[in-house]
């Protein structure tokens, strides 16, 4: 070739063209390297339904107080990855120095998980381990605990209904590991009390709030290493005796988390509000009927009471959040009588609800001689100060509905009555933080319409709207027919 050719108007254009492609191509290599280095957080945005990958405020202040370095172990195997908690993973990657996740290979390192747990390993399994003063602490989250399905609706209509817990879970691991330690909550038996649904204790345990059962017949008084007492939903009065062992549990800075129901057979429980009174608490005669139709759904007996600010409800009223309460009792809450006591309404009715006195024979809804006008509480939150220094407290959740612990109520209202519930067990056992992180639905949420808002809707949507619809075609008709 000869060497002019290399001098030539074209072949310095060419040189020019070649030389620009190859300093992009270093420039894009550069900004590829760049963005890669950041995280996830900056480099993806969350799209998908329900915010399925976005983090909770909760999860960023607990991942906020981390001086300690903490690993997510994730052992799945090749082609197995779980791409929903992937990215979940990395997002908890990118929201502490401190966090790290190491993807582990089960089948190349088949004894890696035997140092931390004797649990069954399978894909997507977790194990996060973190060095504590005291040495190790690890809690492994099996795979299977990731998703919470519906399988009473599947029973029903063949459509298996999925819920994503792997921020919840994740969490309250890392929040163990942390601190180290579960609190302890006792369930009372013996008097036909109801037990939680499925999800209620997963999302207990999720939050490290051990559940087991306690008999007072057992003992001469509540254990010591009784974090919290639950009653839920008792049939039968407490004995004296047991009334007394509650008292003298929470004047020592016991916690109770109490949940009861009208009763059919005219019941009073006067043990059991006993005990209450003793906190300036009791309950209203008679079953509430909501005659404010913004503040019931479909019928005046299943309330959607005002939720009131306080750190129990705080997230669900932020978030706009109901709580359905059927069949529920008026809490009659006096004036306390000692300066360390203070009582917080957390939901209230309306100030047309009213209180049926014989509400399982009741004739009409409307307000007769006999009933009680509202508003009233359904369920408070109660704090007795017994020593300062020692900072020794006695706090009280208390809900006039047993359907607070029903599942399907609580779905109706997209989970709002089962994350009450667990905020309280939270707020009883100090762990604040980890109230409300909600598992994420892959499906919808159930849209919870209050009954006015429904007749308004109705009216829009199968009047107004085709009526419009009718005169605009009759306007488009008669100004042809002129043309």
């Amino acid at each position: 070739m000869d060497k002019k050719e290399f001098k030539t108007k074209s072949f310095r254009a060419g040189g020019y063209t070649v030389a620009a492609a190859c300093i992009l191509l270093v420039i894009l290599i550069i900004i590829n390297v760049l963005v890669s280095s950041l995280p996830s957080t900056a480099t993806q945005y969350d799209i998908s339904t329900n915010r399925l990958f976005t983090l909770s405020d909760q999860t960023k202040t607990i991942a906020s107080t981390i001086d300690r370095d903490i690993t997510i172990y994730w052992l799945v195997r090749p082609g197995k990855e779980d791409t929903s908690l992937q990215t979940l993973l990395d997002r908890y990657k990118a929201l502490s120095k401190f966090i790290h996740v190491e993807r582990i290979d089960p089948d190349v390192y088949p004894y890696f998980a035997a140092q931390y747990t004797d649990a069954d390993v399978t894909d997507n399994c977790m194990i996060v381990v973190s060095e504590g003063p005291n040495g190790t602490i690890s809690k492994f989250i099996d795979s299977s605990d990731l998703y919470e399905y519906d399988y009473l609706l599947y029973m029903y209509s063949g459509d298996l209904d999925a819920d994503f817990a792997g921020e919840g879970i994740i969490t309250g691991a890392i929040d163990f590991v942390i601190n180290g330690t579960y609190s302890k909550m006792y369930a009372l038996v013996g008097h036909g009390e109801t037990e939680l649904p499925a999800k209620y204790k997963i999302a207990l345990n999720n939050d490290n709030i051990e559940l087991d059962q306690l008999s007072l017949l057992s003992y001469d008084m509540i254990p010591e290493d009784c974090n919290g007492l639950l009653i839920s939903v008792p049939q039968s009065d407490i004995t004296d005796v047991e009334a007394d062992m509650i008292l003298d549990y929470l004047k020592q800075g016991g916690k109770m988390l109490l949940v009861t129901s009208p009763s059919e057979n005219g019941e009073k429980f006067p043990n059991l509000m006993k005990v209450m009174a003793n906190y300036g608490c009791g309950l209203v005669d008679g079953i509430l009927l909501e005659l404010e139709s913004g503040s019931y759904v479909q019928n005046p007996l299943y309330l959607l009471p005002d939720i009131e600010m306080h750190t129990v409800t705080q997230p669900l009223k932020e978030n706009n959040y109901f709580v359905m309460l059927p069949l529920s009792q008026g809490i009659a809450v006096e004036e306390p009588d000692r300066d360390t006591l203070s009582i917080d309404k957390l939901l209230l009715t309306s100030e047309n609800c009213i209180s049926k006195a014989d509400a399982f024979n009741m004739t009409t809804p409307e307000f007769e001689e006999g009933d009680t006008l509202g508003p009233f509480p359904v369920a408070v939150s109660i704090t007795d100060i017994i020593d300062t220094d020692e900072n020794v407290t006695t706090q009280i959740f208390w809900c006039s509905s047993k359907y607070l612990l029903d599942e399907n109520t609580s779905q109706r209202v997209s989970g709002g009555n089962q994350d009450l519930f667990v905020n309280a067990a939270n707020w009883m056992s100090g762990h604040s933080l980890n109230i409300t992180i909600q598992s994420k639905h892959f499906t919808n949420d159930y849209l919870t319409i209050p009954d006015n808002t429904a007749t308004v809707l109705t009216v829009i949507f199968a009047v107004v709207v085709p009526l419009i619809a009718l005169l605009l075609g009759i306007f488009v008709w008669v100004r042809r027919r002129k043309l």
